[in-house]
């Protein structure tokens, strides 16, 4: 019985060690944009203690995660509607914005990935949560990415703005 037991046990850890393998080397689409919009989170968000060379970094970074004719049409809460296109002026925007912060965490919350048949092309909605260091409220952001696989990786090719129902 106990010869049993041993066997069983060892057969799951084995079983959940394959998965775990699986998922790890070979994720899904899914999980690719979910690491992905992780990963962009990240790099929008301004430390407290900002330096000018770690934005620049952050910046160079932020490119490699769209398109070379990455479209952007966002309405901004209290600084209206900005449209953009192309990494550069995303670089651009990002470093005029994080030069206007002290501080700022975004999260990506509620996701929703959709992927199409083909496995090109993909559509994340989420909420943007926006906090600024030091204050108690945040702001919140409904938004609509469009993605496309790449070579070696998916990458935001569209941003827009989606307007939430009002009560």
């Amino acid at each position: 019985m106990v010869k049993w037991f041993i066997r069983v046990a060892a057969a799951a850890v084995l079983a959940a060690a394959l998965w775990w393998g699986w998922q790890t080397f070979f994720p899904s689409d899914e999980r690719q944009i979910r690491r992905l919009l992780d990963r962009v989170a990240e790099t929008v968000s301004i430390p407290a203690d900002a330096k000018f060379v770690a934005g620049v970094l952050a910046a160079d970074r932020l490119k490699s995660y769209f398109t070379p004719e990455i479209e952007v049409d966002v309405d901004v809460p209290g600084e209206g509607r900005h449209t953009f296109t192309g990494r550069e002026e995303l670089t651009q925007v990002y470093l005029l914005a994080r030069s206007q912060h002290r501080g700022l965490r975004v999260e990506f919350l509620d996701v929703l990935v959709t992927v199409g048949p083909d496995h090109q092309a993909a559509t994340a909605e989420l909420t943007a949560r926006i906090r600024q260091t030091g204050e108690k409220d945040f702001d919140v952001q409904e938004l609509r990415l469009q993605l496309r696989q790449g070579e070696d990786a998916w990458r935001i090719h569209r941003v827009e703005t989606t307007r939430s129902i009002k009560l």
